[in-house]
C-alpha cells in the first residue's frame, strides 16, 4: 500500500477541473493514498458541462429534458471522477465546488473503498432559474 498524502495545490492544471484530473490520476497510481483539498471556493466547468445546461434552459430537449439526459449514451462531464482509484480518501472540509453548468460534479463508479469528507457543492447558476416577468407593481400598489 502507498498511503501517499497529496494537496490539490501539488496538481497546477489550466482551471480546477484539470488540476481534479491530474490529482485523480496520481491517486490511482498510488492506491490507498489521501488528496487533501484546501479550504476555498473551487469553480468546476467544462465546456460541455456549460453547452448542456445551455441547451435545457433554452428548451433544446423539450418540456422534459430528463428523457433525453437520463440514459447512458447522453454524453456528460464527470467532475471529480474516482474511475480505477482504490482505498482512496479525499478530504476537503472548508471546501465548495460550484458547478458551473450541468455535470456530474462527483462520480464514483468503477472505484472500490472511496471516502469523500466535507465536501460541499453548490451551484454557480441554479438549475430552474429561468423566469418570465408578467407583472412589475410599484410600492403604492
Amino acid at each position: 500500500m502507498d498511503n501517499k498524502i497529496f494537496s490539490l495545490s501539488d496538481f497546477k492544471g489550466a482551471d480546477t477541473f484539470s488540476s481534479f484530473e491530474l490529482a485523480m490520476e496520481a491517486l490511482r497510481k498510488n492506491p490507498h493514498s489521501t488528496l487533501i483539498v484546501e479550504p476555498g471556493t473551487y469553480v468546476l466547468t467544462s465546456e460541455l458541462a456549460r453547452e448542456t445546461q445551455r441547451a435545457v434552459m433554452e428548451g433544446d430537449y423539450g418540456d422534459n429534458p430528463q428523457r433525453t439526459m437520463f440514459n447512458p449514451k447522453f454524453p456528460y462531464t464527470r467532475g471529480i471522477c474516482f474511475a480505477g482509484q482504490k482505498g482512496t480518501k479525499l478530504i476537503a472540509y472548508g471546501v465548495t465546488l460550484m458547478v458551473d453548468g450541468f455535470m456530474e460534479p462527483v462520480s464514483v463508479r468503477d472505484c472500490e473503498d472511496v471516502t469523500v469528507c466535507g465536501l460541499t457543492i453548490d451551484h454557480k447558476r441554479k438549475p430552474y432559474s429561468r423566469a418570465v416577468i408578467t407583472k412589475i407593481e410599484s410600492e403604492s400598489d
